[in-house]
């Protein structure tokens, strides 16, 4: 595998496509303004945007459209660079696919695509307390279900906090023959047994989903438009209507909420 594909993030948001498109030494400001013309979003649609066969005139063809790069022969080279890395990457990703190996949803993001989420975080300039911060298990599932446009409806019971997760865990035993015990970590679901805990519950989801969608992909209402995957206010709003909706129609239960 060549330096450039092993350089690319498929675990970043957008799969790695703009990293990839400035390790071929294109501008990140250039490579900022090809993206949402050609209403790319991730890694894959750079790749499958081009057919192979006709791959490096299509690629100058889109390189001309643009007018600071247009009859520009390095752009177009790095270019073709760019895009034979993103072809390789993703035929290495699927290949580990195919052998069975599974990709662990639940697992930590990677620290390079952290460090980067969280340089992110900081333009709403809000500390999240531990007891709805969300935890790094459902940071790094929501994570990786954005990135493939597979996003799921979590039960509340399995949204947990940093403080939730990071609790003691509470051993189980289990009497074997012999006199022998066997002892084990129980892994314990969240309690939600009122419209307070189940509105909580919501605002740690959203947390995640701020945390994790604070990246620009083209308006589906205006292609022209750039918006973001999903805002905070968004996210929040998501909780606070769910609470507002069963308090005025479902009598404050919990199980209509």
């Amino acid at each position: 595998m060549s330096s450039k594909a092993l350089a690319i993030n498929l675990e970043a948001t957008d799969r790695g496509l703009l990293t990839c498109l400035i390790g071929a030494r294109l501008d990140e400001k250039y490579a900022k303004t090809f993206i949402p013309k050609y209403k790319l979003e991730v890694l894959e649609d750079f790749v499958h945007y081009v057919n192979k066969e006709t791959a490096s005139a299509e690629l100058d063809a889109m390189v001309d459209s643009i007018t600071e790069s247009k009859d520009s022969g390095i752009i177009k080279s790095r270019m073709r660079a760019s895009w034979a890395a993103a072809r390789e990457a993703l035929t290495i990703a699927s290949s580990q696919a195919s052998k069975g190996v599974d990709e662990d949803f639940d697992k930590p993001i990677p620290d390079g695509a952290l460090s980067q989420l969280q340089l992110d975080w900081k333009r709403y300039n809000l500390e999240v307390g531990p007891f709805l911060d969300p935890s790094d298990a459902l940071r790094g599932r929501v994570c990786r279900e954005f990135r493939k446009k597979q996003a799921s409806a979590p039960e509340l019971k399995k949204i947990k906090s940093v403080l939730f997760a990071k609790a003691p865990p509470q051993q189980q035993a289990v009497e074997l023959p012999g006199g022998v015990q066997l002892r084990f970590d129980k892994n314990f679901d969240v309690l939600v047994s009122d419209i307070c805990g189940a509105y909580f519950q919501l605002r740690i989801l959203a947390f995640a989903w701020a945390f994790n969608g604070n990246y620009m992909v083209p308006s589906k209402t205006t292609s022209s438009n750039m918006v973001r995957m999903m805002d905070l206010s968004q996210a929040l709003a998501y909780a606070d209507d769910s609470l507002r909706l069963t308090l005025e129609f479902g009598g404050g239960d919990v199980n209509w909420f």
